[in-house]
């Protein structure tokens, strides 16, 4: 009998509890897309991602991804402008809107809009990248001057010389409609320019920034950088 329970029990399904059974790992959500930059803020507005809990301040030139609540309070103001569109969109507190591709969907309030065209929205893609840059940047370091550390300059092919005077063109536009004390056009001009090299002309651009916003903190950065750059 002994040997006879033994086996039987020995044929019994073994049963785990349900809370044992490891499943396949819970896919992540994808990271949504890049939709514009915060080209002017004013105030203390903020934003909170599509899977985010909890908001954080937008700050001048940072990126906003599709899906972010963004939330403008009383007296701020924000310009979005969209990498896809080139729709520039102005908003005034109080206002909210959750940032799409190409435009903001208003839950409250309402925009004022112009079209920079897509040609210079895709120009200011780098430009984050380009302010990081600058900010670590470290202001104490050695500057090696002359010998192997110099620099030679590689001409413009046709479609980058191209480029810079599509640039330029479009600056004067921008700088002709824009209002004296914003820096959009010269920040606009440096995101292409300074990608091909031209640290100079570049160099020239941003002072311009400096003198129309002395307190604008991102343009005297990519200026002290392309300074140091020069020097080396």
């Amino acid at each position: 009998m002994r040997f006879l329970l033994l086996a039987l029990l020995a044929a019994l399904p073994v049963l785990v509890p349900e809370t044992a059974v490891a499943g396949p790992p819970a896919a992540s959500s994808p990271v949504p897309a890049d939709a514009g930059l915060a080209v002017a803020v004013s105030g203390t507005v903020t934003y909170k991602g599509a899977s985010a809990t909890t908001s954080a301040p937008v700050s001048p030139y940072m990126k906003l991804r599709v899906g972010d609540l963004v939330d403008v309070p009383p007296g701020g103001h924000l310009e979005i402008l969209y990498f896809g569109s080139g729709r520039r969109e102005g908003w005034d507190g109080k206002a909210s809107l959750v940032v799409g591709t190409e435009k903001g969907d208003a839950k409250l309030g309402e925009a004022k809009t112009q079209d920079q065209g897509p040609a210079v929205g895709r120009s200011l893609e780098n430009l984050p990248i380009m302010l990081r840059q600058a900010e670590t940047y470290q202001a104490g370091q050695t500057l090696v001057r002359g010998g192997s550390s110099t620099v030679t300059p590689v001409p413009l092919d046709a479609v980058e010389q191209a480029q810079v005077t599509e640039a330029w063109t479009t600056y004067e536009v921008l700088r002709t409609n824009a209002k004296a004390d914003d820096v959009f056009p010269e920040m606009y001009l440096v995101s292409v320019l300074l990608p091909l090299g031209l640290d100079a002309e570049s160099e020239g651009a941003l002072e311009k920034a400096v003198a129309k916003c002395p307190t604008c903190q991102e343009p005297r950065a990519l200026l002290d950088w392309i300074k140091a750059r020069r020097q080396r």
